[in-house]
């Protein structure tokens, strides 16, 4: 188990913390707590839990949409796409700083090709 503070509270059956301080929790077994369980053995989704609910609020984050669906974005694919836009924009007059950015590009391919 993983503690709000990323560290681990349990190492054996017992909760060794309070539930209400628990971030998630691996477990192979249901659990009466009110955080995500992640199954030891979905590495991907401990990964993506990791990268999302900790590495993400350490900095600045990027989300990409493909047709109204997630794609997964590594820290270095996130950061060229962060480091890029801002950049872009930021070197703009007038835009002052920057806290959010929310941009939509729209490709003209929303039909599908015949020939």
């Amino acid at each position: 188990m993983v503690g709000a503070g990323g560290t681990p509270c349990e190492l054996g059956r017992e909760l060794r913390c309070k539930p209400a301080e628990l971030a998630a929790v691996v477990t192979d077994e249901p659990l009466n707590v009110e955080c995500p369980q992640l199954a030891p053995d979905d590495i991907g989704a401990i990964a993506d839990w990791i990268e999302k609910e900790i590495a993400e609020q350490s900095g600045g984050g990027a989300t990409v949409l493909v047709n109204g669906q997630p794609v997964s974005l590594g820290s270095f694919t996130r950061r060229i796409i962060t480091g890029t836009i801002t950049g872009m924009l930021g070197s703009l007059k007038g835009i002052g700083a920057i806290k959010t950015i929310s941009v939509s590009i729209r490709t003209g391919t929303d039909t599908e090709r015949t020939d």
